[in-house]
């Protein structure tokens, strides 16, 4: 989708310079352009793995069907740009717990378009959806993640030792949880 067309689609939730709107089919060229950059994979806690537009086009499409995820694209307010993708999942109503994931084109990296992205979806899954815990996932190889993690108010909870392998190299897997009354005292409430 052009930029253009961007700028008039739904906005589910707005920030001050962003806005977040349903992941659809005209993502595609973005998706399919992250997942084959071998430093945003990195990034993601994944080894990299090279997709063709085929394999990825039916990768792309079966995450858009999967309805136990909410997918949002972070769309630039003044341009229109697809800055990156945002989603919960593993949303469990019987504990109210949930987790959730992002990914920024590089060129939108340590701008405060992700802690942005963050706080707009946190705050929906704590007051809209009932959340009253969030849990992520990194490595010990991705410590602007860990850093991330924490400035929204997220506390490491568990680490498991040598429990991957991301592009040779092996590392922990950190594990991160955020209580709603965690999250207000960092960001403050709505």
């Amino acid at each position: 989708m052009d930029t253009t067309g961007n700028l008039r689609r739904i906005r589910s939730f707005e920030g001050h310079r962003i806005f977040l709107t349903p992941e659809c089919t005209d993502d595609f060229d973005n998706f399919y352009r992250w997942h084959n950059d071998k430093e945003i994979q990195a990034g993601d806690g994944r080894t990299y793995r090279p997709m063709g537009p085929e394999q990825a086009r039916e990768y792309f499409k079966a995450q858009l069907d999967n309805k136990d995820f909410i997918r949002l694209s972070i769309i630039m307010s003044d341009s229109g740009v697809q800055a990156g993708r945002i989603c919960l999942y593993g949303i469990e109503p019987t504990h109210r717990v949930a987790s959730w994931g992002l990914m920024l084109d590089k060129a939108f990296w340590r701008q405060g378009i992700g802690s942005e992205a963050a706080r707009l979806v946190l705050r929906y899954a704590f007051d809209d959806l009932g959340v009253r815990k969030m849990q992520s996932v990194t490595n010990s190889g991705n410590v602007a993640s860990a850093r991330f993690q924490e400035s929204l108010g997220f506390v490491q909870e568990g680490c498991l030792r040598q429990a991957e392998i991301i592009n040779n190299q092996i590392v922990d897997r950190l594990h991160y949880g955020l209580f709603r009354e965690e999250f207000d005292k960092v960001v403050g409430k709505s």
